[in-house]
């Protein structure tokens, strides 16, 4: 006969789960960077937010895809964080609308806010004239959460959106750097140096090249 359980072991067993279900999530949110480490990129800018982006061939079934798949998301107002953050969502929004408006040859296809997994995040694309590419970036703006989230689920995260939006069966992403004047960094070299080193969720990140 095994001896009944005691308070202490089901404490234990707790404890298991709980790191366990912590490891599961790093390791698929490192799977998620690794799987898209060569068709994103995110923008190296001195803002708060985090944009991640995606490039694509320009077709009419990849912006009608795009339009399928953000009507089944709710609107950014529905955030748990909206009444504190709104107010600076929208001006990032109007501030990103007005931007495309000014240039000459730079045209809007979709720009909504969205709620993802609990996240607010910023869906825009657009394309310029006479390019064959169609972009599409996701950006996280800053807002207060009670608990830290970790930069390696946002980008995560993000690249999971920009999965649902276009799908890989609708539309593969084309290699984010080809022909892109803006700065911007790998998936790689953004977690490098905004994950504390210090963290264990630090040592799950993708492997930079060359290393192993």
């Amino acid at each position: 006969m095994h001896a009944p359980a005691t308070q202490e072991d089901d404490g234990l067993h707790r404890i298991a789960g709980a790191v366990y279900g912590y490891l599961r999530e790093l390791h698929e949110y490192r799977d998620t960077c690794m799987r898209h480490e060569k068709t994103a990129a995110i923008h190296d800018t001195e803002s708060d937010a985090l944009e991640v982006y995606r490039m694509f061939d320009r077709k009419r079934e990849t912006a009608e895809q795009l339009h399928r798949s953000l009507k089944m998301l709710p609107n950014w107002q529905e955030s748990p964080y909206w009444v504190e953050n709104g107010q600076r969502w929208e001006e990032l929004k109007s501030d990103i609308g007005s931007r495309v408006d000014r240039h000459t040859k730079q045209y809007h296809i979709a720009l909504q806010g969205v709620v993802w997994e609990n996240i607010p995040m910023l869906v825009h694309a657009y394309k310029f004239d006479g390019d064959p590419k169609m972009k599409i970036e996701i950006v996280i703006p800053a807002f207060n959460s009670p608990f830290p989230i970790l930069p390696l689920r946002l980008v995560a995260e993000a690249l999971r959106l920009h999965e649902f939006l276009i799908p890989e069966h609708i539309a593969k992403p084309c290699p984010p750097f080809a022909g892109h004047e803006a700065r911007f960094l790998t998936v790689w070299e953004y977690l490098s140096t905004s994950m504390p080193r210090s963290l264990y969720a630090s040592r799950c990140l993708p492997t930079p090249p060359g290393e192993t």
